[in-house]
């Protein structure tokens, strides 16, 4: 539901290649970044403009004949990526993608979308023109684990017609297992400054500022045996998440970890309403970065 707190596991290697903030190459580039797999077109990397929130983006220009010609994935699937961060006890996992692109030319508005790889009735998500800054864009599917065959991939396709495309694409967020959360009142947000102060002999105070970062106190009850057991296997293997605040606002998503020092869901609590029992806790949670979506 729109304005609602989720909570999901975060897929993706660490190398910045979610977001094309890699090591600049030069134009054209038609092999791979990081786990991005290039097919069909060229591509170069953007600098300062059309971004989200890292220092560039890619730029892909394609012309195809062909309807639903591929032209790039990043494949989740993999041993060496995020494989393992599927929770076990479940075989049907809700997936989300946020990320932000453009078409650059109004008249190809729609020609290229993206979708995903082995999500029984998928949704295209047409890239739109925009004429200034990034649209957002989120995809959602269901995927049924089918004896460890198959899986998402995020695959950027062509529609076809013999049309020329160029599109802008950026800071790419795939999510596993999102679960809504309800906060009691005493949920807090705040931001941690990391800094050193020293004071002379004189009474000058100096102080040495590097970053911040931001932190969320978030109290749960009456969580199910399924919620709590998932949070709880996401805070003992140490899986990034994404953090949301707000489901109807992308502006919100954070990329995040469970930093408890003990078992973050372990309270049983008595129920005052018939069918309300559950599991309580506090979650604590810090951002991986100083809030943009780069990791």
């Amino acid at each position: 539901m729109p304005g609602d707190f989720t909570l999901g596991c975060l897929l993706g290697q660490y190398d910045r290649a979610q977001s094309f903030d890699v090591a600049s190459v030069g134009a054209p580039y038609t092999t791979n970044v990081g786990c991005w797999e290039f097919s069909a077109g060229s591509g170069d990397f953007i600098a300062g403009t059309d971004v989200h929130s890292s220092g560039q983006s890619l730029r892909w220009n394609a012309t195809s004949s062909a309807p639903n010609r591929e032209l790039f994935r990043y494949d989740y699937r993999g041993s060496n990526d995020a494989y393992g961060r599927w929770f076990p006890d479940v075989t049907t996992h809700a997936m989300r993608a946020d990320y932000w692109a453009r078409e650059t030319t109004a008249a190809m508005s729609g020609t290229a979308y993206q979708d995903f790889g082995d999500i029984p009735g998928d949704v295209h998500r047409y890239i739109p023109y925009v004429g200034v800054g990034l649209a957002a864009i989120r995809a959602e599917g269901v995927w049924v684990f089918s004896g460890g065959v198959g899986g998402p991939l995020i695959m950027f396709k062509h529609a076809g017609g013999g049309a020329t495309i160029q599109f802008v694409v950026e800071d790419m967020l795939t999510q596993v297992d999102p679960i809504t959360l309800y906060p009691e009142y005493e949920f807090l947000e705040h931001s941690r400054l990391l800094a050193a102060r020293h004071r002379t002999q004189g009474g000058v105070l100096h102080t040495y500022q590097w970053t911040r970062h931001f932190a969320w106190q978030v109290p749960l009850r009456f969580l199910s045996n399924s919620y709590a057991d998932l949070i709880n296997w996401w805070w003992v293997n140490g899986y990034p998440l994404v953090f949301t605040l707000d489901t109807s606002d992308q502006a919100t998503n954070y990329t995040a970890k469970i930093v408890n020092e003990t078992q973050p869901i372990g309270s049983k609590i008595k129920p005052y309403v018939y069918g309300l029992d559950g599991w309580a806790g506090v979650l604590e949670l810090e951002s991986l970065t100083q809030g943009d979506l780069v990791f």
